[in-house]
């Protein structure tokens, strides 16, 4: 919608003060956009489709080299520039296409799940190109189901579930809102101490639930916000003395425990309205063969 890609139903959003509702030009010359599929011509060069992009962008003739030169610099496609693009990895193509989306300089960039499909090093490389980015004084809006990348590259964040936003937020104000506690781990040295440690755990900690048991890891859910870390720490030194724990940790909700639990709420309502839909159903029959 913020691109005009979709119509919009109601509402509106002002970038540097100007309305998307606006059908001046001077709102798309505050955008740079990379979508979730690269829109790449195939049989062109990387520097001629950033020459093209800079021209559509009202970059001057004499400085659109320059840019060029920037653009596959910084993006690493310098060894690939004069080939056409449609012979490069998928690494490449969404460089690529993150070079198109700020070649203009934009105070605003909307990036579309910006490392979906790229190996562990390209990866980083886009991360570290969006808190660049972010530190040049640009908003920078992304678009992700990896939780693991929110966390690592904004300072706030939406959830949505089924079309709407759930929440939106700091990482910690998230996790401490919405969050279900901690995760406690415990690594046993001997598979046949498992069940000991798992019974003393269950007196000690009774608010832990137990998740799963993975050959000598026992993995709890600790739902209590106000359980005390300190008495996780007692417990297991009291253990300790009994059986040999190689090694423990107790760790605070991430990112991906908040989505999951909105997302199984969303679900779970979703079932409901139909089992009540499918009751009204049932109901309107049985209503229907009653006579009059």
């Amino acid at each position: 919608m913020l691109t005009k890609r979709l119509g919009i139903g109601s509402g509106d959003a002002l970038i540097h003060g100007i309305s998307i509702n606006d059908s001046k030009l001077p709102r798309y010359r505050l955008l740079g956009y990379c979508p979730q599929f690269d829109a790449l011509n195939l049989k062109l060069t990387a520097r001629e489709q950033l020459a093209f992009y800079c021209r559509i962008r009202g970059i001057s003739e004499k400085d659109i080299d320059k840019v060029v030169d920037w653009a596959v610099q910084h993006m690493q496609l310098k060894p690939y520039a004069n080939e056409v693009s449609g012979s490069y990895s998928g690494g490449n193509k969404r460089k690529l296409s993150a070079a198109i989306s700020v070649c203009a300089d934009p105070p605003v960039v909307l990036l579309d799940e910006p490392s979906a499909g790229m190996d562990p090093s390209s990866q980083q490389f886009m991360w570290n190109l969006i808190l660049n980015l972010r530190r040049s004084n640009r908003t920078v809006i992304i678009t992700s189901h990896s939780m693991e990348e929110c966390e690592a590259l904004c300072t706030k964040t939406a959830i949505m579930v089924n079309g709407q936003f759930e929440c939106i937020g700091s990482i910690q104000h998230l996790k401490q809102k919405y969050g279900i506690g901690y995760t406690f781990t415990l690594k046993l040295s001997a598979i046949s101490d498992v069940e000991q440690a798992k019974n003393f755990i269950e007196v000690n900690i009774p608010n832990a639930e137990l998740q799963s048991i993975h050959c000598s890891s026992i993995f709890y859910q600790i739902k209590d916000p106000k359980f005390k870390l300190s008495h996780a720490f007692q417990t297991v030194a009291m253990l300790k003395k009994l059986i040999s724990v190689e090694d423990y940790s107790l760790s605070q909700t991430t990112l991906d425990d908040v989505f999951v639990s909105f997302a199984s709420k969303s679900n779970a309502d979703i079932i409901e309205v139909h089992e009540n839909e499918n009751i009204k159903t049932e109901i309107g029959k049985n209503l229907s063969i009653v006579p009059p």
